[in-house]
């Protein structure tokens, strides 16, 4: 599973992702709070059926979610994936005053689930810190999309791009919203995709807009990162982004060097860094 920790008013306040009361190849978030880091309190279940569904059948537990505290509504947030009984995936959003007890879920956007069959679907959430306005990113084949919502509870969903075809692999889209960040109208997101006509190689790329979503700039913070077409999924989930609320960008991702079949597929990487427009190795 995954977690997600925040403070808020001198107390922690831990999700994390685990079996579903439904079913365990589904995930549910729960939440636990503690005063010193010590002692927590039993767990509450907060969203429950995360998954990723092709027809009726579940074909992969959905463990990342979003969890934040909105300190101009001061609210929790969750958002995140849900497997329903009309063997759909829905993109949902639930707030809650305490950690404790939680709203109606929200649904963004239904689908069937075709689109959401990729390796590892994130939905990052952030609000504007001067508005309250929330921001979530998602993928469904083949839209990257922002959704944004000042209550939670009406969204505005606006493709940012769309995804090459070369990012199919074994039915399966590669294609994630890593993070979102929002600083009055300007709305920043980092996503990756598979290099155009290429199962072997993806990027890693910034966008940003200064009215609301309406228009995009796109740039590539790095590209033709290598998966040697061994396991993309993994160079994928390997990614990791954050976003300053000044659109400033953050991103660690992983590229393959060398791969050697002839050692049991043996594998030497290189770990990236890039912060806006300089990028470096280690």
């Amino acid at each position: 599973g995954k977690t997600r920790l925040l403070s808020v008013d001198n107390t922690y306040y831990l999700a994390f992702s685990t079996t579903s009361t439904v079913s365990t190849s589904e995930k549910a978030v729960y939440i636990t709070t503690s005063t010193n880091g010590v002692s927590w309190s039993t767990p509450v279940l907060g969203m429950d059926r995360l998954g990723v569904i092709s027809g009726s059948t579940v074909v992969r537990e959905a463990s990342e979610f979003g969890f934040v505290y909105n300190t101009v509504s001061r609210e929790f947030a969750i958002s995140g994936l849900e497997n329903t009984a009309a063997a759909t995936v829905d993109v949902i959003f639930t707030t809650s005053s305490n950690a404790f007890t939680w709203s109606a879920t929200s649904t963004i956007v239904s689908d069937t689930g075709g689109g959401f069959t990729n390796p590892n679907p994130k939905t990052p959430l952030t609000f504007s810190t001067t508005t309250g306005m929330y921001a979530m990113g998602f993928f469904t084949g083949p839209n990257f999309f922002i959704a944004t919502s000042s209550n939670g509870v009406t969204w505005n969903s606006t493709s940012i791009a769309i995804a090459d075809s070369a990012a199919i692999i074994s039915n399966e889209w590669l294609a994630d919203v890593q993070a979102v960040a929002v600083s009055g109208t300007d709305i920043y997101v980092v996503y990756d995709n598979m290099v155009s006509g290429s199962s072997r190689f993806y990027e890693i790329l910034f966008a940003s807009s200064t009215n609301g979503g309406n228009t995009w700039t796109t740039t590539t913070v790095t590209g033709h990162l290598n998966t040697f077409g061994t396991s993309p999924y993994a160079m994928r989930d390997a990614t990791r982004a954050a976003i300053n609320y000044d659109g400033k960008a953050s991103v660690m991702y992983y590229d393959l060097t060398l791969y050697d079949s002839s050692q049991s597929g043996a594998i030497t990487g290189t770990i990236g860094y890039a912060h806006r427009s300089n990028t470096s190795s280690a």
